[in-house]
């Protein structure tokens, strides 16, 4: 597949100044350069993987991944032969770039949308330009936010599921809300939880019906109350946890 580029007008924006956006299905092993640009050239990986080469080494990038290459700087980079990357490019200039100076070699997760929006770009004609200086905002404040990711996406996560285990959350929903790629936030949360996010949410759940029952309610209600339509289901994960059943877990506790 050829390159897509979606034509621009340079505007001469004085902060961020969209020069090129485009985006290719590479062929296996399809490479390009070695080449040095005169501006900000930043790819985001839709799909498969490659290898981005510089002067300061070799950077395997693969889906949901971005790369940054800096003016002036001598680079190559290459399909997988087995899973080639499908990828969207921006190339811009301007007095804000100087940010971004220290990141070469830059590869890190995109868990934004930021560059499918920048593809919308091609339905507009007189305003294109206005409309992907907007997100090239966007994407310089994530570059430059100095985590690669914003403080505490892991934490929200953690505090949102507190206090809602009794709904009926999906994971997906609580990635969404906090505007994170499933699959990233999933893996800043294990890093920081030392589990999967489902997991967190069961024991959540398993831990207020312990206590539910040991306060003397039913199994159906405290079911319900710790975030489960079906007792069965309830019963059947609740002696996964704890190696009995609520009802034993109950009598036990009396007992007590």
């Amino acid at each position: 597949m050829y390159p897509q580029d979606i034509p621009l007008v340079n505007r001469h924006f004085y902060e961020l100044n969209p020069l090129i956006l485009g985006q290719e299905d590479c062929a296996p092993g399809h490479s390009f350069g070695p080449h040095l640009r005169s501006y900000t050239l930043v790819h985001y990986v839709k799909s498969g993987k490659g290898v981005l080469r510089n002067e300061t080494g070799s950077y395997t990038v693969q889906a949901g991944e971005i790369f940054l290459i800096l003016p002036g700087q001598l680079t190559t980079y290459t399909a997988d032969k087995d899973d080639p990357w499908h990828y969207i490019w921006v190339g811009f200039d301007g007095a804000k770039t100087d940010l971004l100076k220290n990141l070469s070699g830059y590869v890190q997760p995109y868990p934004h949308d930021t560059f499918y929006h920048m593809l919308k770009a091609k339905e507009l004609t007189n305003t294109r330009e206005e409309f992907l200086l907007g997100q090239l905002y966007i994407l310089l404040a994530y570059l430059t936010e100095g985590e690669h990711a914003a403080p505490g996406y892991e934490r929200q996560a953690a505090d949102y599921i507190r206090a809602n285990y009794m709904r009926d959350i999906q994971i997906e929903d609580i990635a969404r809300m906090l505007g994170l790629n499933r699959k990233y936030l999933s893996k800043l949360f294990k890093a920081f939880a030392g589990m999967s996010m489902q997991d967190f949410l069961i024991q959540t759940r398993m831990e207020h019906a312990a206590q539910y029952l040991r306060q003397g309610e039913p199994v159906a209600a405290t079911a319900s109350l710790s975030g489960y339509r079906d007792s069965f289901h309830f019963s059947k994960m609740f002696k996964k946890q704890f190696g009995v059943s609520p009802r034993q877990y109950q009598k036990g506790s009396v007992k007590a």
